[in-house]
């Protein structure tokens, strides 16, 4: 939440926003801290657990995805405060990378991502007939399909189109930041 709440402003350019940027990212990074503080309390031995994570993964375990996930997102959290500090916002707009998004249980127009929604795999209209019946003009805004085999509807083959979609140069809101001069 804090880390959208800094975004709001330099991302979205919601000026009131851009005056807690900076403090909203280090109250995020703060609070990703504490958590795993918290964590570590609870454990035996926390700097063998830390190092048996990395040595003896297990990829089938809910807690070793949470602890992986949310210290990714903790070093992007402080390359986003580092970007900001340096006042370097071609880093800080990495944020627009494309991205692929599956939606067929709800309204990718609604929900989908903010800058790459013509990468999406949509399957919503026809969850819509399938699974209620009626067009998605007929749905109200807020309405879910959450059937079993809703996301069946997205086939393999979309995605992949859509995947090779993104092999393609970066769009030109980034493009100095991938550019490299081969004529040396």
């Amino acid at each position: 939440g804090l880390c959208l709440v800094s975004s709001l402003g330099h991302v979205f350019g919601i000026r009131e926003f851009e005056p807690i940027g900076k403090r909203a990212i280090l109250v995020a990074i703060l609070t990703l801290l504490t958590g795993f503080g918290v964590i570590a309390m609870e454990l035996d031995h926390p700097f063998r657990m830390a190092l048996w994570v990395i040595l003896s993964p297990n990829p089938s375990s809910g807690i070793w995805w949470m602890g992986t996930l949310y210290g990714l997102y903790l070093v992007l959290l402080c390359i986003e405060l580092y970007a900001f500090i340096k006042e370097k916002h071609r880093l800080a707009s990495m944020v627009g990378l494309p991205v692929v998004g599956l939606y067929a249980a709800t309204n990718a127009v609604r929900s989908g991502p903010y800058l790459s929604r013509e990468h999406c795999v949509d399957a919503y209209a026809e969850a819509a007939m399938r699974f209620r019946g009626r067009a998605v003009s007929a749905i109200p805004w807020t309405e879910k399909i959450e059937e079993p085999g809703v996301m069946d509807l997205i086939s393999i083959e979309a995605v992949i189109a859509k995947l090779a979609q993104l092999n393609t140069p970066p769009h030109s809101s980034v493009p100095e930041l991938f550019s490299f001069d081969h004529s040396d």
